[in-house]
C-alpha cells in the first residue's frame, strides 16, 4: 500500500475509534492500538507493519523526547531519586531471575533460550505508561514522574544487559564485543551532545525564528530515528530521546517552549498514534491459537511476577498501597521493547525452535497488558 495513504488511513481510523473508546471510558491508546489490529494482519490485512515502520519509530522517539521535556524529575539515578531507582532496579532484578528459572524449569529451555525469554517478557514498555499519563493529564504530577522514571530505568538497564549478553553470545572475539558496546555508547553520546548544544547553536547563528528552530529540532529527531533504526539501535535512540528532552528542559526558555509546543501538536496528532497503531499492525492474533495454553500461562506468569515484584519493593520503600499498586500496574505494560527483543530472537539461529511460542505468547501479553495497564492507571491515577 502507498505509504502516505496508509498514514492517512491509520490516523483517520484512530480518530474515529477514539470517539468510540471514549464513550466506553477507554483512552486514545486503546483506539490507536485497536486501529493496528483492525487494519493489519489480525483482521483486514490492509496495511503491513513495514509500510509505516519509519514513521512509527519516529513517533516513539518524539513521544519520549516530549516526556523527557515535560517530566518533573530532576534526574534518574541519584540521591533525590534513590527510592525510585531502587524500585526500578530491584523490581527488574526479581523479575529477570524469576522468569529465567521459570523458562528453564517449566518449558525446559536451554540457557540462551531462557535468556531471551527472560528479556522478552520482563522489560516494561515505558511508552505505554507515558502515553496513558499524558492522555489523563498526569505526566507532570509527582506520581506520574515517578512511574515514568521507574519504567525508563527498567528499560535502560534491561536493554543494557540484553545488548551486552547478545554481544557476548554472537561475537566471535572480545574485539567484536567491545565494538558493539562502543557503537551503542557513541550513538547515545551523539544524541546528548546534539541537544545539549542546540540552544547554543541557535544563539551563535542568531536563529531567532521559532519556525526555523522547530524545523531544525524536528529534523534532528527524525535523523536520530532513522539512524537508530538503520543501526538496529532503536532502544538506545528512544532512551537518548528522553534525555535529550530533559536537556532541553534544563535550558528552557520562551524559544524552546515554542519549539516543543509545535513538536507536541505534530507528535500527538500524527506520529505517536502511528507508533501504537504499528504495534497493533505487528500483532497476529491468529498465532495464539496454536499455543493458547502455553501463551496464557506465560502471559499470566509474566504479568503477575512483574507487578508483584514492583509492588513488593515499593511497599518495602514505605510507599502507600495505592502508589505501590500504580507503580506495579504501570510497569506491567509490554509492547515495543518485547518486540525488539523478539526481532533479535527471530534472527538468532539458537532460538529457531521456540520463536513461534515466544511470538504467540508476547502477542497475548501485549494485548492484555496494554488494555489492563491503561484502564487501571486511568482509574487509579486521579
Amino acid at each position: 500500500m502507498n505509504v502516505l495513504f496508509a498514514v492517512v488511513l491509520i490516523v483517520l481510523t484512530a480518530k474515529i475509534l477514539s470517539k468510540v473508546t471514549k464513550r466506553f471510558g477507554f483512552g486514545t491508546l486503546i483506539a490507536e492500538f485497536g486501529t493496528g489490529l483492525v487494519l493489519g494482519i489480525s483482521l483486514f490485512h490492509l496495511i503491513a507493519p513495514k509500510d509505516v515502520e519509519v514513521f512509527a519509530n519516529f513517533g516513539v522517539i518524539l513521544l519520549m523526547f516530549l516526556v523527557g521535556y515535560e517530566s518533573v524529575q530532576s534526574g534518574l539515578i541519584g540521591r533525590k531519586n534513590f527510592k525510585i531507582s531502587f524500585i526500578a532496579i530491584a523490581g527488574l532484578s526479581l523479575t529477570l531471575i524469576a522468569l529465567f528459572f521459570f523458562g528453564m524449569f517449566f518449558f525446559k529451555l536451554n540457557v540462551i533460550e531462557a535468556l531471551f525469554f527472560t528479556f522478552a517478557f520482563a522489560l516494561t514498555d515505558e511508552a505505554v505508561s507515558a502515553r496513558t499519563l499524558v492522555s489523563i493529564g498526569k505526566l507532570k504530577t509527582k506520581i506520574g514522574g515517578n512511574l515514568v522514571t521507574i519504567a525508563l530505568i527498567d528499560t535502560i538497564i534491561g536493554f543494557l544487559l540484553l545488548f551486552v549478553s547478545l554481544a557476548i553470545i554472537t561475537a566471535s572475539s572480545f574485539a567484536q564485543v567491545q565494538l558493539g558496546i562502543g557503537k551503542m555508547a557513541l550513538f547515545f553520546l551523539v544524541i546528548l551532545m546534539l541537544f545539549k548544544y542546540l540552544h547554543a547553536l541557535f544563539e551563535k547563528f542568531k536563529i531567532k525564528n521559532s519556525k526555523i528552530q522547530f524545523l531544525i529540532a524536528f529534523f534532528i529527531i527524525f535523523i536520530i530515528s532513522y539512524v537508530s533504526n538503520l543501526l538496529n539501535l532503536m532502544a538506545i535512540g528512544v532512551i537518548g530521546a528522553y534525555f535529550a528532552g530533559h536537556l532541553m528542559q534544563k535550558t528552557k526558555d520562551e524559544a524552546s517552549s515554542r519549539v516543543c509546543a509545535s513538536l507536541k501538536s505534530v507528535a500527538y496528532g500524527i506520529f505517536i498514534p502511528l507508533f501504537f497503531a504499528w504495534v497493533g499492525l505487528s500483532v497476529d492474533i491468529g498465532l495464539m491459537n496454536s499455543f493458547l495454553l502455553e501463551a496464557l500461562t506465560i502471559c499470566g506468569v509474566a504479568l503477575a511476577i512483574k507487578m508483584v515484584a514492583v509492588l513488593f519493593v515499593s511497599r518495602f520503600e514505605k510507599f502507600s498501597w495505592k502508589e505501590s499498586l500504580i507503580y506495579g500496574i504501570g510497569t506491567s505494560a509490554r509492547g515495543n521493547d518485547g518486540l525488539v527483543v523478539l526481532l533479535v530472537a527471530t534472527t538468532t539461529p539458537y532460538l529457531a525452535k521456540v520463536s513461534q511460542l515466544f511470538i504467540a505468547s508476547l502477542i497475548m501479553l501485549i494485548v492484555i497488558s496494554l488494555i489492563f495497564s491503561s484502564i487501571s492507571l486511568k482509574k487509579l491515577v486521579k
